[in-house]
């Protein structure tokens, strides 16, 4: 589940301020996928869902040094190559989990679900109805030091839901916070075209109309 805490634009909070907890988390999952790049045709739903977006990153990280061994590099060197889109390989520490696991397997962790503590469900908005994701910090599996006040420099999100709306190039990822989760005053809706960096892409509006039909929570 992981929400990235390390960016402080003010663009990635509501602009009307009306509660703390409505804040756009541009990075997101075990591989912090970014609407600034790898991710930005994911949604947070996406980018969590740690069976999909390994489909999706295994085989980049695969081209990435493989085109690097096929120019005449080094093994280091390649693997290297093949991780500089995450800032967090830079000083080497993917090497040494990369070691661990190709000398020790895979250890899985109890516990640990698919979305890492998001919950699926039916919701419908504006007419329609879509899968979503009900992500909310506090019920963060596995790691979770990211969801204490003291874990990063933004705000962490209120609970939130997530969805797509749209098909290729013109999806939208929509995040919506219920006012009963948020503390705002009204729901509040944040909406980003796939392609868009949240920094600077954002279209944050008075929501209305979301039903969480699995809960039956909202406006059902």
């Amino acid at each position: 589940m992981t929400l990235s805490r390390y960016d402080v634009q003010p663009t990635l909070g509501d602009p009307q301020g009306r509660a703390p907890g409505l804040w756009f988390h541009p990075g997101i999952g075990m591989w912090q996928l970014d609407s600034a790049g790898l991710g930005t045709d994911f949604t947070a739903m996406e980018a969590m869902d740690s069976q999909l977006a390994a489909d999706r990153m295994a085989p980049f990280i695969v081209n990435k040094y493989c085109s690097r061994i096929n120019a005449g590099g080094s093994a280091p060197d390649a693997r290297a190559h093949a991780w500089t889109d995450w800032v967090a390989c830079r000083g080497g520490d993917c090497d040494t989990v990369f070691w661990h696991v190709y000398n020790n397997g895979v250890t899985l962790v109890d516990g640990v679900s698919r979305y890492g503590g998001g919950e699926v469900r039916t919701c419908e908005y504006a007419g329609s109805e879509y899968e979503c994701l009900y992500v909310d910090a506090a019920r963060a599996e596995g790691a979770n030091w990211w969801a204490a006040p003291g874990g990063g420099r933004s705000p962490v999100a209120a609970p939130f839901y997530v969805f797509k709306q749209g098909d290729g190039s013109s999806a939208t990822e929509v995040r919506y916070w219920l006012a009963g989760d948020s503390g705002a005053a009204t729901d509040v809706v944040a909406s980003r075209d796939f392609g868009t960096n949240a920094r600077g892409g954002l279209v944050w509006n008075t929501g209305s109309g979301f039903c969480d039909r699995t809960t039956g929570t909202g406006s059902c």
